[in-house]
């Protein structure tokens, strides 16, 4: 398999907290160079979250609740 300079930089040893978060997330099954780095600058990069909820708030792992008049429940992910 070709390795390109950009893949080479993102294997290299991690320095920083987003490329420790990037070799993290590498270690799971499926998850490439490409997709761990994309996730984490997504997630990470910009944001700052104050709470876990938050967090899967974005990531869309959240119930949805239902209200209608006299009947309310969660409706689930």
């Amino acid at each position: 398999m070709k390795t390109n300079r950009l893949d080479g930089e993102r294997l290299r040893e991690p320095k920083t907290d987003a490329e420790r978060s990037i070799a993290q997330l590498m270690h799971l099954m499926a998850i490439g160079p490409t997709s761990a780095w994309l996730q984490v600058m997504e997630f990470f990069g910009w944001r700052r979250f104050r709470n876990r909820r938050h967090l899967a708030a974005l990531a869309g792992l959240v119930s949805a609740p239902y209200d209608s008049a006299d009947s309310e429940r969660d409706q689930g992910i």
